[in-house]
């Protein structure tokens, strides 16, 4: 079911509407919590304290991006609240210099491993990402989420999302190549 009559519906007062944006959406928003707040205790609870704000906000969604977007955004800020108000740092962006990648050479060795292998791989590579690098990868290949729509959940400009996604992008390429050199040495 679309997720604006699903709104409507929580708008009139149906919970079992509700409880399915709820199943919808836990997951992504459990993975972008947990990889900020490195504590699944934290993470849980901030997830629940977002989809409880998601609920009695329901009124101000306009509808103007997908829920999705909007919701995720709640996520994200609930995420840095909770880290000012335990008086945690997140770790900042550190500035990555954008060299050629080569994505033919780590797309033919990656074939060569099975499947659950790479998704392994793949895994460790984004745990190795810092919080926000992890949340636009996420968004961006996971959630499908456009650049404008990842730009409103971050609160940063359209051209800005560009910019972060490609850098990610690069980070996640360093950190596949270095752990399929070490796979691959490993096997030898």
């Amino acid at each position: 079911m679309r997720d604006q009559k699903l709104i409507e519906r929580i708008r009139q007062g149906d919970k079992e509407a509700f409880a399915f944006l709820v199943n919808r959406y836990k997951a992504p928003a459990f993975s972008i919590a947990m990889k900020i707040l490195k504590n699944s205790g934290d993470a849980e609870e901030v997830v629940q304290e977002a989809f409880v704000k998601a609920y009695y906000s329901m009124n101000q969604f306009r509808g103007e991006s997908k829920f999705s977007t909007w919701f995720y955004r709640i996520v994200y800020n609930s995420c840095f609240s909770q880290i000012r108000n335990n008086r945690k740092f997140p770790v900042p962006i550190e500035g990555v210099a954008e060299d050629h990648i080569n994505f033919f050479e780590l797309n033919d060795a990656l074939k060569q491993l099975s499947h659950k292998q790479e998704r392994a791989i793949i895994q460790q590579g984004l745990n190795r990402l810092n919080e926000t690098d992890f949340t636009l990868l996420m968004l961006f290949y996971y959630e499908d989420q456009s650049l404008k729509e990842i730009a409103k959940v971050l609160g940063i400009t359209y051209g800005n999302a560009k910019v972060k996604i490609q850098r990610a992008r690069v980070k996640l390429y360093d950190n596949l190549k270095e752990l399929m050199n070490t796979e691959i040495y490993d096997l030898l």
